[in-house]
């Protein structure tokens, strides 16, 4: 199955976990009901590789950064290579889950950046 939204997460029931009581608190305190019920079911978690094994077990979801997962499903993605060569050469299956990260933020952090009037960086960093 594959999540893409928050309340699709929601309706999921899958557990919902990540580091930090602030990332729990975000979650209960929303007026936005799919997010409340989000925060009921999260779980503080602290070994990132652990949370990363059970959502590729299909029994949770992980919160964090969009580079940190990213970062998380590469190292995972050489770990299941390496794991799937082994298993080849024993003659065993495995059935772990693609880790996939949702399109839908959470939060959506604009960014700006201030200059002095005139600054000659500006025509540099307009046409970011």
């Amino acid at each position: 199955i594959t999540i893409d939204t928050l309340e699709e997460l929601a309706k999921s029931g899958l557990t919902v976990g990540g580091w930090g009581e602030d990332k729990r608190e975000l979650f209960v305190s929303s007026t936005d009901r799919a997010l409340n019920i989000i925060g009921s079911r999260f779980q503080l978690t602290s070994k990132e590789d652990e949370a990363v094994a059970k959502v590729a077990n299909g029994t949770f979801s992980y919160y964090e950064n969009t580079q940190t997962l990213q970062e998380a499903r590469a190292k995972r993605q050489l770990l299941e290579d390496m794991q799937k060569r082994l298993a080849s050469l024993q003659g065993k299956m495995m059935d772990d889950r693609n880790l996939h990260i949702m399109q839908e933020c959470v939060i959506l952090m604009p960014i700006s950046i201030g200059m002095d009037r005139n600054s000659p960086l500006k025509p540099r960093v307009d046409h970011i």
